[in-house]
């Protein structure tokens, strides 16, 4: 819920899974309109149902940002700081809320300390950081994040 796979565009899923899928988005459809990271939704959903999955560290596509990425490849000062605002705004947050909330995880300790969002809680979030990330330079992001409050 915290992350994607990598870009939604270079996922390949197996018939299992995508029927899964779509009939869990069929029954949860009103929910999943609020959803923007697309890609995070499908790894969270793979992976809290058991399905395996494969990152390959090898790239066998080119990828090209298209003009409407929600999140985007973060490149240059003025993405920077566009992300950064959404950041500080709780929208991430927010996403990752709506994701565990439509896959049943509302109980899950993660979650929990993510909805209070005490400093308490987001230090017991930054001492648990890598199981929330997987690259060191994404835990290192999200362990500074969390130091600050969200701007109200």
């Amino acid at each position: 819920m915290f992350e994607s796979a990598g870009p939604g565009c270079t996922f390949v899923l197996t018939q299992k899974l995508a029927l899964g899928l779509q009939i869990f988005l069929i029954a949860n459809q009103e929910k999943c309109q609020h959803i923007a990271l697309h890609d995070w939704l499908i790894y969270a959903f793979a992976r809290s149902r058991g399905f395996k999955w494969l990152i390959d560290h090898e790239a066998h596509m080119l990828y090209r940002q298209h003009a409407g990425n929600v999140v985007g490849a973060n490149v240059g000062i003025k993405a920077k700081l566009a992300r950064w605002q959404k950041l500080r705004e709780g929208w991430l947050v927010k996403q990752a809320l709506l994701i565990a909330d439509i896959l049943g995880h509302n109980d899950t300790w993660p979650i929990q300390k993510l909805k209070r969002y005490h400093f308490v809680d987001r230090l017991a979030l930054i001492a648990n950081v890598n199981k929330l990330r997987r690259r060191l330079r994404d835990r290192v992001a999200l362990a500074l994040f969390l130091l600050l409050p969200l701007k109200k």
